[in-house]
């Protein structure tokens, strides 16, 4: 159950260190683990493999189109995991700390509340996939929001953007645990085959991928549930406290943004979710997160 709290402060400081400690192709995961991470330039152990970095194609036979760092932020209700791949699996991914309470959720600064990343450009090809893990404390609310951005480009995307999917997997993490990591790669990586495959129990599951609209995978159930924009805040009738805008050192999700969980039925489930089905896996085409214009 998570406590809302709400505040901007001197520990923005600290995220502004934390986002700045790299160069534009470092990739700066907080609290990395290593356990479930596989290299993103060759096959791990999930048996994916990474992207190639030096004459790759663009599955048309061309070279591939060079692709510029893409900025992150984001939080869920309560726990997730961040990572990229393929459309068949995750290349890497990236443990963030579960999320048990409110002031670990929402609040400024960045690094407190939401969390900022760098996906390297050479690991974001625009055939590529960004991914999201999520796990709830199966109380009170649930929920993913967040923004992407390509350095050079004007375009912010967004959760709830009509690019995104979601499969629910049906296997139960809970985020109350204590030090709880969540389903480790190799298990994510089956979860996903599963997904493509439409293989899951279809009562426990999605039984595959699902958008806005419903079904990917033939035969999926139900559908990807877009909520409030993070604009409403729970005074205006939302369900949500309104997560940080801009901290002191300019990060922040947009008000643009909007909420996102499964729903297994098309009914809202972002409180009390009576059928979780999780964890989660989302996923957004990089293709859908623009280059900058070519001059």
């Amino acid at each position: 159950m998570r406590t809302p709290m709400l505040f901007c402060g001197a520990g923005a400081v600290v995220a502004a260190l934390f986002f700045a400690c790299g160069s534009d192709e470092d990739s700066l995961f907080p609290d990395g683990d290593a356990a479930s991470t596989s290299s993103s330039s060759s096959s791990g152990a999930s048996g994916v493999p990474g992207f190639q970095t030096d004459g790759g194609s663009n599955g048309s036979g061309g070279p591939a189109q060079p692709a510029t760092p893409v900025d992150v932020v984001f939080t869920t209700d309560n726990a997730y995991k961040f990572g990229w791949g393929t459309k068949d699996g995750l290349a890497s991914m990236q443990g963030s700390p579960a999320n048990p309470t409110g002031n670990e959720i929402f609040p400024c600064p960045v690094g407190q509340g939401p969390e900022a990343y760098v996906v390297p450009g050479d690991e974001a090809p625009l055939e590529g996939y960004l991914y999201v893990v999520a796990w709830d404390d199966h109380d009170n609310t649930q929920g993913a929001l967040g923004q992407f951005k390509r350095r050079g480009s004007d375009k912010v995307v967004y959760t709830g953007d009509p690019a995104w999917e979601v499969c629910a997997t049906g296997l139960v993490y809970d985020a109350r645990d204590a030090g709880a990591q969540g389903p480790p790669l190799d298990i994510v990586n089956a979860e996903m085959a599963k997904c493509a495959a439409g293989t899951g129990d279809k009562t426990k599951t999605s039984g595959g991928w699902v958008n806005a609209q419903g079904a990917i995978t033939p035969g999926a159930v139900g559908k990807l549930m877009i909520g409030e924009d993070n604009s409403e805040g729970i005074v205006d009738g939302g369900v949500f406290p309104i997560t940080c805008q801009e901290d002191d050192a300019g990060l922040g999700i947009d008000p643009a943004a909007r909420w996102m969980w499964y729903s297994s039925d098309g009914l809202p489930h972002f409180q009390n979710d009576p059928d979780p089905r999780s964890f989660l896996i989302f996923r957004l085409p990089n293709s859908a997160v623009p280059p900058p214009p070519v001059n």
